[in-house]
């Protein structure tokens, strides 16, 4: 569709495999590691800041958010909750649109412009809600920057 794709992961397996079958750029980084000298319109992280430890997510979504052009958008998803856990060792984040809400207002770099709740596609986990928010550049980051 004519998008130019820059892709990250932890692992490198799926470094590796995203480079061989989507030939794609892509990075070997964490979230709370991951910088580039490159501006996007969109940043898509459909349920994977869900691994991100919730005292590192503000830091996170700070950095992701400077990466925007201006009027760039963020996506972002959570499963529904309050809780911080585990399962079957890996650690998850939950969040519901009060926590996120809270999270985003510290965050100078990106605002909320939506936010809405959805059902797991998957029929084994029909029963599990998602939280879905579309971030934007803050308007205010724009405006408050020094001129030449």
């Amino acid at each position: 569709m004519g998008y130019e794709v820059v892709a990250f992961d932890a692992s490198i397996e799926m470094v590796e495999a995203t480079r061989r079958y989507a030939n794609v750029e892509t990075h070997h980084a964490r979230f709370e590691d991951f910088t580039s000298e490159q501006r996007f319109d969109g940043i898509w992280a459909c349920a994977s800041l869900l691994h991100v430890r919730r005292g590192s997510l503000g830091f996170v979504l700070e950095r992701f958010g400077s990466l925007l052009k201006k009027g760039g958008a963020f996506y972002l998803s959570f499963k529904m909750g309050e809780q911080e856990r585990e399962k079957d060792g890996r650690y998850f984040n939950d969040m519901d649109e009060r926590l996120l809400t809270a999270l985003v207002a510290d965050v100078p770099s990106v605002e909320v412009h939506e936010i809405w709740i959805t059902e797991d596609r998957r029929p084994e986990r029909s029963s599990e809600r998602w939280l879905n928010a579309m971030l934007t550049k803050a308007v205010h980051n724009e405006s408050s920057q020094p001129h030449d």
